[in-house]
């Protein structure tokens, strides 16, 4: 009973970081939106099942991609309030993680999309 109560408790926590960073994080906020839009727009224009896929596994990597440099910025600010250059690089390659990796689901957006639009009108 213990095992399943912990396995419990571990769900209660991970949907409270979900719910806790869409609370206070604005860029999480706005990709959760886009990406609501995003899934949207995927059921309008028809997406075959693999680009359905793609798509899903992109904006979840984008959200955890997310949430993780949320983390680091948040246990960074524990560890050192005041202007740190060690954790200023941390806090910026983290940023830049997300940066670069939201840039190439966009690409991989505008493959899928766009082709799907232009025979659409």
């Amino acid at each position: 009973m213990k095992t399943q109560q912990s396995i419990i408790n571990s769900f209660k926590n991970a949907f409270s970081g979900i719910i806790e960073t869409f609370r206070t994080e604005r860029n999480f906020k706005i990709q959760t939106i886009v990406a609501g839009l995003v899934v949207a727009l995927s059921f309008l224009l028809n997406l075959k099942s693999i680009e359905l896929i793609i798509v899903c596994i992109m904006i979840g990597l984008v959200l955890a991609l997310e949430m993780i440099n949320t983390a680091i910025e948040n246990l960074s600010d524990e560890v050192d309030m005041n202007y740190n250059k060690s954790i200023k690089k941390v806090k910026d390659t983290s940023a830049g993680a997300v940066l670069l990796f939201s840039v190439c689901t966009v690409v991989i957006g505008i493959l899928i999309f766009i082709p799907k639009l232009i025979n659409g009108l």
